[in-house]
């Protein structure tokens, strides 16, 4: 008998923290096991080059460390997903795929579109959430404003993962699927670790200069908060950097150094 279990597929969402599909995966009484998948139309693909797929795994070995107190790992394979999921059922039942909402180019969207059927046809709950304050299938902008600072402003769920019975580390590792890749760090390292002390360092020294400084080409390095790789995969959501910069100006830590996050 195959073991029944769910599937968290992590996407442009690569935390442990604010991320509501993965506060759902942990709600789910069958273990779950961590995937993240590089497809290869998405791999050589003109939008796509070694420096994002160098980020994209520093941010999955960040997240794997710290998934190691839970005795499991992120599952990262390089196939297209509907071969892997296919693959993956001859192993396990699999009963339901929670991800996060992914918005992309042409290829992903496709793609969706596909795994959506795949997963109609072969009985799997494929289990959507929001994308931090993208709003999908609006006929119009005229609330767009106000449902998102309703969004930002809501309380992010703690997720707790200490009693979530994971695939085991092991298992994983016995799967036989491996992607490896260059290690470069001439550049901004991808993962949460280094978001959070970029945020950590622009809060308390560039966010001075953010409002001068970020339309002039040779000073915008240094009044900028080097968050923008963070937010497109999702190694911090931009709810926390919201509420933060809030609690901060509530706190009168600052005063005209808010204005970028209040227009």
């Amino acid at each position: 008998m195959k073991d029944e279990i769910d599937i968290y597929w992590f996407k442009r969402d690569l935390r442990l923290e604010d991320n509501e599909a993965l506060w759902r995966a942990s709600q789910s009484q069958r273990p779950i096991l961590l995937i993240y998948i590089v497809e290869p139309d998405l791999y050589n693909d003109i939008h796509y080059s070694n420096r994002h797929w160098r980020f994209v795994m520093e941010s999955l070995d960040d997240l794997n460390n710290t998934l190691r107190k839970y005795q499991t790992n992120i599952l990262t394979v390089y196939s297209e997903v509907i071969p892997f999921l296919e693959i993956l059922s001859s192993k396990f039942i699999i009963n339901t795929i929670f991800s996060t909402e992914e918005t992309g180019i042409a290829i992903t969207y496709q793609r969706d579109l596909e795994v959506a059927k795949f997963c109609k046809n072969s009985n799997i709950i494929w289990n959507e959430s929001k994308n931090g304050g993208v709003q999908r299938g609006l006929n119009n902008r005229s609330n767009w404003k106000n449902r998102w600072y309703r969004y930002m402003n809501t309380e992010i769920k703690q997720i707790s993962l200490s009693n979530k019975e994971f695939i085991k580390l092991k298992e994983v590792e016995n799967l036989n699927f491996n992607f490896s890749y260059p290690h470069d760090h001439s550049m901004q390292k991808g993962g949460r670790t280094a978001g959070k002390e970029w945020e950590d360092s622009f809060f308390k020294e560039r966010v001075a200069y953010y409002s001068d400084y970020i339309s002039k080409p040779e000073l915008a390095r240094f009044g900028c908060s080097r968050l923008s790789p963070y937010f497109a995969y999702g190694c911090i959501s931009i709810r926390e950097v919201y509420q933060r910069s809030i609690g901060l100006k509530q706190e009168g830590k600052f005063k005209k150094q808010l204005t970028a996050f209040n227009s």
